[in-house]
């Protein structure tokens, strides 16, 4: 893992330590720990600690893992992963991919989403799996708006340029800490 992670970009790097993470319950402090001891000198180790800064098991899948180093790289403030907003109701909750709460106590959400959500081989009849799932995206949407939450979606191949990304995401009052970062 130290290996991935001094020798790969942030984008690649991390969802590797937050499977790990996720996974196996490796600790930020354990890897950082393991590569003080057995990895001091080598080329691309300060580039592993940047990484191993960022690790987050919460992160659902290697996508998530990537978009959130896009947003790093983009200086978007960060997220915390895998938000449950209640549902109105008191009817169970929602859970967003990223989250980050505003001033007033609502929260910006923002939602990865890939085309396997809308496509399922399973069923007999895939634009009618497809259409099911986007009516339901739509209806969670519009509760969460309802009881003043922002939702936005957005695609992996969004996060590849990082400072388009960061504009898009500062357009839609994402916090941001910092310019974009070049990298």
């Amino acid at each position: 893992m130290v290996d991935i992670a001094r020798t790969s970009a942030l984008r690649y790097a991390l969802g590797y330590v937050d499977g790990l993470a996720r996974e196996y319950g490796v600790e930020r402090k354990e890897l950082r720990a393991y590569a003080q001891a057995n990895c001091r000198g080598l080329h691309g180790i300060a580039r592993a600690f940047e990484v191993f800064e960022h690790m987050d098991g919460r992160s659902d899948n290697g996508g998530e893992s990537e978009a959130r180093a896009a947003m790093i790289l983009a200086g978007v403030a960060t997220p915390e992963l895998q938000v449950e907003i209640t549902r109105p109701g008191n009817a169970g909750y929602y859970l967003a991919d990223y989250g980050w709460q505003m001033p007033n106590g609502s929260w910006m959400l923002a939602e990865l989403h890939g085309l396997g959500k809308f496509e399922d081989d399973t069923q007999n009849d895939p634009e009618h799996t497809a259409a099911k799932t986007y009516r339901a995206a739509l209806m969670r949407d519009a509760n969460l708006r309802a009881v003043g939450h922002n939702v936005i979606h957005f695609k992996l191949s969004d996060t590849y340029d990082a400072k388009a990304f960061g504009s898009m995401m500062r357009g839609y009052g994402i916090p941001t800490t910092k310019p974009y970062v070049d990298s």
